[in-house]
């Protein structure tokens, strides 16, 4: 206790304490000063220990937030403090101010008898509970012992005398309440003194039986004095309520910091991870019985009081024989003590035996039995012993592995950790962190271990280093594949994006420390993907991109990183490139190779990649920028035609943002209502009158101005704003065909809308245009709707579905830009079309009477054959209309008749042709 309170700067308070307790009992002894002065001196030095007391054991009961028994110990002795210091306050106050004996008094008394409870209350929580009936009965049998011992002393001093000589009958209620309060601190003292307790706590509980005794012999001496000559405060009993004062205050002092003491085990504790050794220490510890002196010295005290009566009692009467009577009692008594000292001294002993086998019988239990193997490790590192379990870990018996050195089994890699450990063992001692090593077992096989050692060569029964070894190989995989699959792909094992970004990380680490050091980032993404999972289904799918990362990887250096970042999309890091010819040379391999043909579940497919290009540089801050710039320029190469790469520049960035920023302003000009429509005129050859319209839909931005629908329709398509954009389109559409059909009746007015692809993978597009039909009151004759030949190719069987739906509405259904795309003659009459639309760039060159001139010959009859309707686009001059006339194309449109016109525009028109429609 003392070396843990050498650095402590609060056990210097204690030493002040007891050199000033030491001071006051020489002066109180020695001096001559006058009884007043030494009352007040008395009187001050119990309130300054009062008041001390009273701190500690409230500070000491705030500290125990974990044990509520022993907090409400605390508590209840703080407020007996409390109240027996008020009492001495009082005195203290009269004694100076009033000058007047207070001692006769009922006031400071009442104080001191009501401290009593709360005391007895609290010392009642100290301990623990009882942990068997047996050892319950015999501690109420040896409290009956003491206090019927130590009450017959107690009668006969405070009460016989009393009673005995003509007294008030205050002054022998005042000797009953005295012992009263004598009862309850002897009372305290047995329950402390008798109960079993730890040796953790035994110094704070030997402190408060040493302050309970020496209050105990200060209370009777305090009432023997009060019930006699009247107590004088100065007086030798207060040297023992001032030990007593103490006596509290130091076990309250060493409460706390045995407190802390435990926390801080506690705390080292945790990093203890052997649950081996945890149960060891919680099992084998079995408390062993206490041999107890106080009961036997009571009856002694007992006794002697008797003899002592029996003696006076004699000598005023020489005939009786109670003297002999009582003294024969207290020998044969004697001899009873005597023997049962001698029984419960021989049952301590087996006891004791007992506990040692079982313990001992527990502990090669669980060692023998469990999973982990206990070695014993010399300073020279020699195995010396080792545990049977040994075999389940390592596989060699302990015969085959005492006697070796403990790094003869260590992986070579390891052994200077090894060495390195057990160094800091010998040199520091106690228990070490866990640490893993590889070991080599009976197989040949390196394990992973996980070792526990702990410096024991001070311990004569081991004199060396234990070291719990646990056989972790099993863990060690888990956590390894678990840290693989964290960044690897499942289903093509290429590391994934975290990986590939952490790579990337310390390419440009390197770039940045050398700027010779070159690297690229290529970003790879499938061209037709999609097409394979919609139409071979998800399993083909995963076929294909295992393929292709096979291929990808057969293309690289071993230098070099690619990854999968998910879906279709692949990445490759470049590092070490002398010239951008080497990462372009890379970029078309690759290119090259996935345009081989696949075999997809005994299918042969065929697909391309685009590829983006980001060239490394110092420059770049992150490593997410230069995956941001691969994937622009491979963006760029899919736009630009697929099946290409293209190479980052900063005008791609700069197009990027206007992009995003095209789709921002487009995703608000749908809520602000920016969109408008124009109508162009479509004309019958024949007749060379108005027979309908064609729909266009135009941007007006807030600050651009009117946006052509180039730059703003594709980006509709693939951010999927087309769906809301079209259904808004149709809506207004059919209100205003629907108002001019109703304002000139029976003129055959149709209007063209064109629907995207994207509208073709909605599964309600039928519902859809129903319903808008429906809100619009227009006849469904008047509507025609036009899809591309891109819509017709893409799922052919869902597209074919949908169209025969919106035939069955009475809709007609136009192909425009029809003879632009490739194989879809093959699919003409699978669909239910009804109008040809010859696209612009044969019909400009008609004029020519070349291979255009045939084109649309041949396109006209083909639409005659399959009983379909032409429409030419793009009509810009007469001769252009007049071969469409010779040709036999049913309608034309184009600036040549009008270009595209606002409603009010048309409003007028329809009016100053009322007679040509007609």
């Amino acid at each position: 206790m003392i070396s843990v309170w050498k650095l402590d700067k609060s056990f210097r308070i204690v030493i002040l304490l007891i050199l000033v307790l030491i001071g006051y009992f020489l002066w109180l002894l020695l001096a001559t000063s006058s009884g007043e002065t030494k009352s007040i001196a008395s009187l001050t030095t119990l309130i300054a220990f009062g008041l001390l007391n009273t701190i500690l054991a409230g500070q000491t009961a705030y500290r125990f937030v974990h044990n509520q028994r022993l907090r409400r110990a605390w508590i209840q002795l703080a407020i007996s403090f409390a109240i027996y210091t008020s009492g001495n306050i009082l005195v203290f106050c009269d004694a100076l101010i009033a000058q007047v004996n207070f001692v006769s008094t009922w006031i400071p008394n009442s104080f001191y008898l009501a401290s009593c409870p709360f005391l007895l209350a609290g010392l009642w929580h100290f301990p623990q509970p009882f942990r068997s009936k047996e050892e319950s009965d015999r501690f109420y049998l040896n409290t009956g012992m003491v206090l019927t011992g130590l009450g017959i002393a107690l009668w006969y001093l405070l009460v016989y005398h009393t009673a005995e000589n003509p007294r008030t009958p205050n002054e022998i209620i005042l000797a009953l309440v005295y012992l009263f309060g004598n009862f309850v601190l002897l009372f305290g003292f047995v329950i402390i003194s008798l109960r079993h307790h730890g040796s953790n706590d035994r110094s704070t509980l030997n402190l408060l039986i040493t302050a309970l005794l020496s209050s105990f012999i200060g209370s009777v001496w305090y009432s023997f004095l009060s019930l006699r000559n009247g107590y004088v405060y100065g007086a030798y009993p207060d040297v023992f309520y001032t030990i007593s004062l103490l006596s509290f205050a130091l076990g309250a002092f060493y409460q706390l910091r045995e407190l802390s003491r435990r926390e801080s085990a506690e705390a080292e504790m945790i990093n203890i991870t052997n649950p081996v050794v945890k149960k060891i220490a919680a099992e084998i510890i079995v408390e062993q019985s206490r041999f107890s002196i106080l009961p036997y010295l009571s009856i002694g005290i007992g006794y002697g009081v008797l003899l002592f009566v029996a003696y006076t009692y004699r000598a005023t009467n020489d005939n009786s024989p109670l003297g002999g009577m009582v003294l024969g009692a207290a020998a044969l008594t004697s001899f009873v003590v005597a023997r049962q000292v001698l029984t419960v001294r021989e049952n301590t002993r087996l006891h004791a035996e007992q506990v040692q086998n079982l313990s001992e019988k527990r502990f090669r239990s669980l060692v023998q039995n469990s999973s982990d193997a206990v070695l014993i490790v010399g300073k020279d590192l020699v195995i010396r012993y080792v545990t049977p379990s040994v075999e389940r870990v390592f596989g060699y018996s302990p015969d085959d592995i005492i006697g070796r050195k403990f790094n003869e089994l260590v992986h070579p890699d390891d052994i200077p950790q090894v060495l390195g450990y057990f160094k800091n063992l010998i040199n520091k001692g106690g228990l070490s962190a866990s640490v893993e090593w590889r070991l080599l077992n009976n197989k040949g096989e390196w394990i992973f271990v996980e070792n526990t050692g702990n410096n024991l060569f001070e311990d004569e029964n081991v004199r060396g280093i234990v070291v719990n070894s646990r056989n972790v190989t099993d863990r060690r995989r888990v956590e390894d594949r678990m840290l693989h699959d964290a960044f690897h792909d499942a289903l093509t094992g290429l590391p994934n994006r975290a990986l590939f970004l952490d790579h990337l990380k310390l390419t440009l680490s390197r770039a940045k420390r050398s700027e010779s050091l070159l690297f690229a980032v290529l970003f790879i993404d499938l061209d037709r993907f999609k097409y394979v999972n919609d139409s071979l289904g998800h399993h083909a799918g995963d076929l294909l991109l295992i393929e292709v990362a096979r291929r990808i990887e057969g293309c690289l250096r071993p230098s070099d990183t690619v990854a999968r970042l998910g879906g279709d999309e692949f990445t490759i890091l470049i590092e070490d490139i002398a010239s951008l010819d080497e990462v372009t040379i890379i970029a078309e391999r690759v290119r090259l190779k996935i345009f081989e043909p696949f075999d997809l579940d005994g299918r042969e497919f065929v697909t391309t990649v685009s590829i983006g290009i980001a060239l490394g540089s110092p420059e770049y801050n992150s490593a997410e920028n230069v995956l941001r710039d691969a994937d622009t320029a491979m963006y760029h190469a899919k736009v630009g035609g697929k099946a290409q790469f293209a190479i980052f520049d900063q005008d791609m960035h700069a197009r990027v943002i206007s992009t995003m920023e095209t789709e921002a302003d487009m995703r608000r000009a749908i809520e602000r209502k920016e969109f408008f429509l124009l109508y162009q005129p479509i004309i019958s050859t024949s007749k060379y009158t108005l027979c309908g319209f064609e729909a266009l839909v135009r941007w007006q931005h807030p600050t651009r101005g009117i946006i052509a629908p180039d730059d703003f329709i594709p980006l509709a398509e693939e951010t999927g704003l087309i769906i809301p954009m079209s259904l808004w389109i149709l809506r207004e559409v059919g209100k205003q065909c629907a108002l001019w059909r109703e304002s000139l009746p029976g003129a055959p007015l149709t209007v063209s809308v064109n629907i995207s692809c994207k509208h073709f993978q909605q599964p309600d597009l039928v519902d859809q245009v129903a319903r808008v039909l429906h809100e619009t009151g227009l006849e469904a004759s008047a509507l025609k709707l036009e899809i591309t030949e891109s819509a017709v190719m893409e799922n052919t069987e869902r597209t074919a579905e949908k169209l025969k739906g919106l035939r069955a509405l009475g809709i007609e259904l136009s192909l425009d830009d029809f003879g632009t795309g490739y194989s879809s003659l093959s699919y003409l009459h699978r669909f239910p079309l009804d109008i040809l639309k010859i696209d612009r760039s044969f019909v400009s060159r008609l004029e020519d009477e070349g291979e255009h001139f045939e084109i649309v010959k041949t396109i006209i009859s083909l639409a005659k054959s399959l009983g379909m309707k032409t429409v030419a686009e793009g009509v810009e001059t007469e001769r252009q209309f007049i071969k469409l006339q010779n040709l036999n194309c049913d309608f034309a449109q184009g600036f040549f008749f009008s270009k595209p016109l606002p409603v009010e525009t048309i409003d007028e028109m329809l009016d100053n042709m009322r007679e040509s429609i007609f």
